[in-house]
């Protein structure tokens, strides 16, 4: 994978790096839904540099933007925004909140070092600003009543309504449109926080229309106009967290699709998820300290997306479930996953499968959990923290029992035993085992990625 940062020269995006040239036609209009940042904030660069080639070549183009992240720290916002209001505490709380800021405001900075002075100067002022406006609100009294999960850990400020929890999209996504601005690119920003009272039953249809109307108020002055959403949806009934879980912005992404396609203005609507990784085999990082490296997919369909993801991540970390629901797949949206700092990493999620492909494909693990995992492997809850899961998939596997008897025997030849293990045939084939503990669990998982997909 190339490091955007460490690179010697920048790569100059165009309309051919960015695959999206294949879906331009002549007779029609074509719109692009992307999702971005969490760990690919590195690449602002890049991504300014694709909303320019896209808009010049008159795509219409939203943007729904998560959190700011960097994989080299171990500091994530949200996991720190609901340690803060767990707490309770105001106290408390301010001092998260600085601790957010801090991370913020030296990742930026190291972020736009190439930028010109003048610009990060106003940037970095422009982001303090915003932090400073919400820790003045949250310095009034407040009420911890409702200050829990299910709430989206809001609470009541000066009489109004107040969900730290979203403060990290908030301020990503306003910085990205000053970002963009300063680049002579039209984005607008998109207040969510307009969007209440949502019923869980109708949210997707909720969600898509106040989207679209936003969208076309937005275009109506500008028809090239670049819409930015944080990903944050709040005020949904029993909160986003029990509901959507979390990287939930895919799930705001997919619904910016739906919404684009469904109005009738364009006739193709991609979906457009910007990931680090791309799509891979595995989880990179856990082959990086291993001497091995997962391998790109580049083509994959619904289906098997969604089996890995629904699998609870299956350590893959790649796609909210939610946001390949049966209202993308009926309308046949085609979903790209890429890195723009890397040609081969990119990876396109449609109705198809390669109906020739009998081989692995993914190889993913992840925690036991025996709420959802005791029935399938036939167990009573006992001594469960200690157990974790590996999976093999494929488009089209075949013949499991002999690949089972491959897996058997490549554990036994480096002294691993499974606790259980299962054979699924419905509605696609695949392998999965449990062992007693993590570390033998990603021994096994390596070993069988090094045999099935790296061989």
């Amino acid at each position: 994978m190339i490091n955007y940062k460490e690179s010697e020269e920048p790569i100059r995006i165009d309309i051919q790096h960015t695959w999206v040239n294949r879906y331009i036609i002549d007779d029609g209009s074509l719109a692009v839904a992307h999702k971005i940042w969490g760990d690919n904030m590195w690449l602002i660069t890049p991504n300014m540099q694709v909303a320019r080639v896209l808009q010049k070549n008159n795509i219409t183009q939203t943007y729904a933007v998560s959190a700011f992240r960097n994989s080299k720290v171990d500091f994530n916002t949200t996991d720190k925004l609901i340690e803060a209001w767990e707490s309770k505490n105001k106290d408390s709380i301010m001092q998260i909140l600085g601790e957010v800021e801090n991370f913020h405001i030296q990742l930026l900075t190291e972020i736009l070092i190439e930028s010109p002075e003048s610009e990060t100067e106003l940037l970095l002022k422009y982001a303090k600003k915003l932090f400073f406006e919400y820790k003045k609100s949250l310095s009034n009294e407040f009420s911890s009543e409702f200050c829990d999960k299910a709430h989206d850990y809001t609470t009541w400020v000066s009489k109004k309504c107040f969900s730290l929890l979203w403060i990290g999209e908030v301020i990503a996504a306003k910085v990205f449109v000053k970002y963009l601005r300063y680049k002579n690119i039209n984005a607008q920003y998109v207040d969510t926080t307009q969007l209440q009272n949502l019923n869980r039953w109708n949210l997707w249809v909720s969600v898509e229309a106040f989207l679209w109307n936003k969208f076309s108020e937005i275009c109506a002055n500008d028809p090239l106009a670049i819409p930015i959403i944080p990903w944050f949806i709040w005020w949904i009934q029993w909160g986003i967290l029990p509901l959507l879980w979390r990287w939930y912005t895919d799930y705001t992404a997919s619904r910016s699709a739906v919404a684009l396609y469904d109005n009738g203005v364009y006739n193709q609507v991609l979906l457009y998820i910007q990931k680090l990784y791309g799509f891979k085999s595995t989880d990179p990082r856990i082959l990086w300290e291993r001497d091995s490296e997962a391998v790109s997919v580049n083509n994959l369909s619904y289906e098997l997306v969604s089996r890995a993801i629904w699998h609870k991540g299956a350590g893959a970390w790649l796609i909210n479930a939610h946001s390949i629901d049966e209202r993308i797949k009926s309308r046949a949206i085609k979903i790209l996953v890429w890195n723009p700092t890397d040609d081969s990493d990119k990876a396109l999620i449609d109705k198809d499968w390669n109906i020739l492909s009998s081989w692995v494909q993914l190889v993913l693990w992840r925690d036991y959990n025996w709420w959802s995992d005791d029935w399938v492997y036939w167990r009573q809850s006992q001594n469960t923290d200690w157990n974790h899961n590996v999976y093999l998939m494929g488009e089209n596997m075949s013949d499991l029992w002999k690949l089972f008897k491959m897996v058997t025997q490549i554990l036994r030849n480096i002294w691993i035993e499974e606790s259980w293990w299962q054979i699924k045939m419905w509605p696609k084939w695949e392998i999965s085992l449990v062992f007693r503990d993590k570390e033998t669990a990603l021994a096994w998982q390596v070993a069988l990625h090094n045999h099935f997909i790296q061989k």
